[in-house]
């Protein structure tokens, strides 16, 4: 499996690879860059396998992700941070508080 290579399981989601990145910063850019017809495309297909995507994530247990395994915990965690944006706000441009690129992540 590629780097880049999502668990045979998972191959429908491939299509959104561009949202597994590996940071909270980068994830934070595309979500800012992504209009809301992109989030709610990601989420729609996301959303149904977010139960099997953790059991499958799971089976690891607490160790550190396996190379072969990051892509998909990426897209899990980019899933998780749009999901406000679709659910609740349901517009991209919605922000209460300080806009999101002023946070300053520590990875």
């Amino acid at each position: 499996m590629s780097a880049n290579a999502l668990p045979a399981e998972f191959q429908l989601l491939t299509p959104y690879l561009a949202w597994a990145l590996p940071t909270e910063r980068e994830r934070t850019h595309r979500r800012l860059n992504a209009s809301m017809e992109e989030m709610k495309a990601f989420y729609e297909a996301a959303m149904p396998q977010v139960e099997a995507i953790v059991d499958y994530l799971d089976k690891g247990g607490v160790q550190p992700v396996p190379e072969s395994n990051r892509p998909l915990m990426n897209l899990a965690l980019a899933l998780v941070e749009i999901s406000n944006i679709v659910e609740l706000y349901k517009r991209a441009d919605r922000f209460d508080g300080m806009h999101p690129s002023r946070f300053v992540s520590y990875e």
